[in-house]
């Protein structure tokens, strides 16, 4: 269903609604004193209020049911998100209370639904104008991929499509098994193959809905309480969104891969949809990685754009076969993801600081490259040694092994 005459969109946590309208609370948080036999009331300003935003939304098509479901569980996800306001755009808020989701028999095909959030201002200074559209890509293709995967369920014979979603299904539990922890990722990989263990959908449908709740763990990086935990708790380390960024997309390529060897055509249409599901979810992390240097900006847009490009060659079949329609529609979100996410990073690349390579001929003191990189600004020594260490991780700080090491640029 096309967006109604008036409506505005906007997403909260990647699920896009429209909103009839929005209404914003704003000013000073005030603190009254009343005395006796004092006429006026003394006040204190304890600073600015942090701003509440109240949304009344809705979602229209015939997939509303699962819609309205996928936002119950967005809503009941803790710690602070990201909401795209149709008019003041992205801003990190927090659930005030808890939202309110209506359903009504005389509203076929419709979700209505009202939240109201708070503010954060804090902790969270990385995200400008260009980061939205990287998140209004990937609901993109979620709605093209949910399309695809209900094509599958129409379009095939069920003794077919049954044998599909088993194939499909094995694919990705041994894409998962496959995965290779990187740095940062903490036990988050246990973690997402034990869940892709028990990966046993029936229908075409199931299928994308199974991995698309696999493929959403990667947004665990946004999923640390806003609220601080009890002095006395153990504060389980969480893998860092680059980490989820480079897992996800290591997830989509091998997903990709596996698409020419597929023996027909509806197994081929569920792993396409598999692979999207995974090459989007690493990229909704994009928004809350702090890059530390242009180097790192441009090694992420390169993978993007290279796991992105992969599903889009492997899926050319798809485009010319009996799900021609579906499947450029996920060419076509995949093409904005790309957009998005250059235009996005290059905004920050020319705000970063270079990475410097220099090339050692033996072992050498990581104190003694210190001071040849920052000997004109003694003050900034220490850091730059942290930085060659931090980066490089050599066994031992005063023998830097023979070869390239890279730190950041002063």
């Amino acid at each position: 269903m096309a967006t109604l005459p008036g409506l505005i969109q906007g997403f909260y946590r990647g699920i896009a609604f429209d909103v009839p309208d929005t209404t914003t609370k704003a000013g000073r948080r005030l603190v009254e004193y009343l005395f006796p036999g004092v006429e006026d009331a003394a006040y204190d300003d304890f600073g600015r209020h942090p701003g509440e935003v109240t949304l009344n939304g809705v979602i229209a098509g015939d997939l509303y049911q699962v819609q309205a479901l996928a936002l119950e569980a967005a809503f009941n996800r803790p710690g602070p998100a990201m909401l795209i306001h149709p008019w003041r755009g992205p801003m990190r808020v927090i659930l005030a209370e808890p939202a309110t989701i209506t359903l009504a028999s005389r509203e076929l095909r419709i979700v209505r639904f009202s939240a109201k959030f708070k503010t954060v201002q804090t902790g969270f200074t990385g995200l400008s104008g260009g980061f939205g559209g990287i998140l209004s890509a990937v609901a993109l293709i979620g709605t093209a991929v949910a399309l695809l995967s209900s094509a599958v369920s129409s379009r095939s014979i069920s003794a077919a499509r049954t044998r599909a979603v088993n194939r499909s299904a094995g694919v990705v539990r041994d894409a998962v098994g496959d995965l290779q922890p990187v740095a940062g990722s903490a036990r988050f990989l246990p973690r997402l193959t034990n869940a892709a263990s028990s990966l046993a959908p029936t229908t075409p449908e199931g299928f994308e809905t199974a991995v698309a709740d696999l493929t959403s763990r990667f947004g665990e990086a946004s999923d640390i309480p806003f609220i601080a935990a009890a002095a006395e708790a153990i504060r389980e380390e969480q893998a860092t969104p680059a980490a989820l960024t480079a897992l996800g997309l290591n997830l989509g390529a091998a997903l990709s891969g596996t698409i020419s060897d597929a023996p027909s055509d509806p197994d081929r249409a569920l792993l396409a949809v598999a692979a999207a599901h995974a090459i989007a979810q690493a990229s909704a992390q994009i928004p809350y990685t702090a890059f530390d240097s242009a180097e790192q900006a441009h090694a992420v847009r390169s993978s993007v754009l290279s796991s992105a490009d992969s599903l889009i060659d492997a899926t050319s079949g798809l485009v010319t076969g009996r799900y021609a329609g579906e499947a450029d529609e996920l060419v076509s979100a995949l093409e904005t993801l790309k957009v998005e996410v250059t235009a996005a990073l290059n905004e920050i690349i020319g705000q970063l600081p270079e990475t410097l390579t220099l090339q050692l001929t033996g072992p050498t003191d990581a104190w003694i490259v210190a001071a040849h990189i920052a000997g004109d600004n003694p003050a900034g020594l220490e850091a730059v040694w942290q930085d060659i260490v931090s980066r490089n991780c050599p066994r031992h700080p005063s023998r830097l092994p023979a070869g390239e090491i890279k730190v950041l640029k002063p």
